[in-house]
């Protein structure tokens, strides 16, 4: 399925190609739990580059600020 995830009130989604690798004949997904939580107790996802595949994110140093467009 899709997978849709808000950030900053958000949504972004990532589809099946985005998300999951074949290796070895396994499909395989592409994210994983990190060792912490947020304040609520849910746990962080690690979306790295899978999220990357289809979604250019800018880095505003100056400003302490992200920006995050879907990819062409």
């Amino acid at each position: 399925p899709v997978l849709s995830f808000r950030i900053e009130g958000v949504w972004y989604k990532l589809t099946p190609a985005d998300y999951l690798v074949m290796a070895q004949e396994v499909c395989t997904l592409a994210m994983h739990e990190g060792d912490y939580r947020t304040r609520d107790g849910m746990p962080f996802w690690i979306m790295g580059d899978t999220f990357l595949r289809s979604h250019y994110v800018a880095f505003d140093l100056d400003a302490m600020s992200i920006g995050i467009a879907l990819s062409r």
